[in-house]
């Protein structure tokens, strides 16, 4: 896609947001932090960009819009499976036709999950966001090892197996 309206869930400082607007995105980011939020806006400010914030809640933010683009990187296990299934299932319906998902999560074949196994966080097992979107065309998904910036107890990096997803709304 060359433009439309972008929705960044869980932007954090920003930087996908950032990038998109100065691309001519009409981008949206949305996270719980407050400071997070606080840097996008004068960062846009000093760059002259025009990106709309929003501190709230990802998992009870009101989506009024349809969108072109969501975001949603390295966000949804902090939510509880159960609340990332709706969120994914509300994002689903507020995605205008042909609007792309991008999505990376860690998943249950990784570091973050193995030292806490019965945490009831979105983990998703190896494959199922890409059986989650079965009904959308998968543009390009992958799983692969990735390093994470938190550490082990001993110090060494922990690593997750990550699920990339770029998926489009079927017509």
């Amino acid at each position: 896609k060359e433009s439309g309206r972008t929705l960044d869930l869980g932007a954090g400082q920003g930087r996908n947001s950032l990038l998109l607007a100065e691309h001519g995105f009409e981008v949206t980011a949305v996270d719980v932090s407050r400071i997070g939020i606080e840097r996008i806006n004068q960062e846009a400010s000093r760059r002259g960009l025009s990106i709309k914030t929003k501190i709230a809640d990802i998992r009870t933010a009101r989506l009024s819009k349809s969108y072109d683009i969501v975001l949603m990187l390295f966000v949804l296990h902090h939510l509880r499976y159960t609340e990332a299934r709706l969120l994914l299932d509300k994002v689903k319906r507020r995605t205008a036709e042909s609007g792309l998902h991008i999505i990376a999560v860690f998943t249950q074949a990784g570091d973050f999950y193995q030292s806490n196994p019965r945490s009831s966080h979105f983990y998703p097992e190896p494959g199922e966001l890409k059986r989650i979107y079965g009904d959308w065309e998968i543009l390009r998904w992958s799983e692969r090892t990735t390093i994470a910036y938190q550490r082990a107890k001993n110090g060494r990096p922990m690593r997750n197996k990550t699920s990339f997803l770029i998926a489009r709304k079927s017509p």
